[in-house]
């Protein structure tokens, strides 16, 4: 993949950034798989139901991978990202910790260790 050609990067350095600590998000389930499983995204895809297309976080445009997998690296992009806006495939969060408070909080209990940006 060639990360020049992204849709984001064409987009702006926001999106850019964004689209870096998305695929951070991935390093970081991978080198934890216990806290990737604990993930429990059927149950904050209820919760926090606005921010969710079925179990995917709303702004994740493909759905080529498993939602716990998409949704923790974009929850994990999120959270950082917090009160800037994300408009991807038609789907805007402008604000990740009011809108979605579950995800945010378990995001910060469970990969943040309490920091908040």
């Amino acid at each position: 993949m060639n990360v020049k050609n992204c849709e984001f990067y064409r987009a702006s350095q926001s999106g850019y950034n964004f689209f870096i600590l998305h695929e951070t998000g991935h390093i970081i389930g991978a080198r934890n798989s216990r806290l990737y499983q604990s993930f429990p995204v059927v149950s904050l895809a209820a919760s926090d139901s606005s921010c969710y297309d079925g179990l995917f976080i709303k702004t994740y445009s493909l759905r080529t991978t498993t939602a716990r997998n998409e949704s923790f690296a974009e929850a994990t992009a999120f959270y950082v990202y917090n009160e800037k806006t994300n408009i991807t495939n038609g789907y805007t969060i402008s604000n990740f910790r009011r809108a979605c408070n579950n995800t945010y909080e378990w995001m910060r209990n469970n990969v943040y260790d309490d920091y908040e940006f």
